[in-house]
């Protein structure tokens, strides 16, 4: 684990090296409870889009690949990682920089 690079409402990501292939991957720590039948409904949710999504876009460059999802250790499923490519910049600062972008050339334009 090389380190902490961020942290929202449903996990907390951190950059790391993969053992097998030494390429950086993300690593999001989902933070959900289980509830009384067993399994938060919403990291079940988070889990199955994520998987259809990789399955239906299969050579797209412009999302980032999962790499695995891993069930924390022991007899607890109440911890579940997902290993994911790395990327820069957060979906956040994308879209801030593409506000930005727009806004310039609408100034440019007036």
């Amino acid at each position: 684990m090389i380190g902490k690079v961020g942290e929202g409402e449903f996990g907390v990501v951190s950059k790391a090296t993969d053992r097998r292939t030494g390429n950086t991957v993300a690593i999001k720590e989902l933070k959900y409870e289980l509830d009384r039948q067993g399994f938060d409904i919403r990291a079940l949710r988070e889990l199955m889009v994520l998987a259809q999504i990789q399955r239906l876009s299969k050579g797209c460059k412009n999302l980032v690949g999962m790499h695995e999802i891993l069930c924390g250790g022991g007899d607890s499923l109440s911890k579940w990682y997902l290993v994911m490519e790395f990327c820069d910049l957060d979906l956040g600062q994308v879209l801030e920089y593409v506000v930005d972008l727009l806004s310039f050339a609408h100034a440019q334009r007036s």
